[in-house]
């Protein structure tokens, strides 16, 4: 079942965290139809058998400056791929 507003931003700050920019409900209400679209797409994603990517493609990694939630290490991680 798709959860109403309220309880979809209760179970965001639950995982991620209070995150200051939004707690605005403008903002709310401009990003979580993505947010929505992107937690869908991770949950119910299923591998296929296509060849994956080559090196042709670029995979870029970052994050925001003060965000604790990730470190240089994690970061650094993505340079393999």
């Amino acid at each position: 079942s798709i959860p109403t507003s309220e309880a979809f931003w209760s179970h965001f700050e639950r995982r991620y965290g209070a995150n200051p920019d939004l707690q605005s409900a403008t903002i709310r209400r401009f990003v979580e139809p993505g947010l929505r679209a992107d937690f869908c797409l991770l949950e119910e994603y299923v591998p296929s058998a296509v060849t994956p990517l080559g090196r042709d493609v670029a995979v870029v990694a970052c994050a925001a400056r003060g965000d604790d939630r990730v470190d240089d290490a994690q970061l650094e991680a993505w340079r393999r791929y």
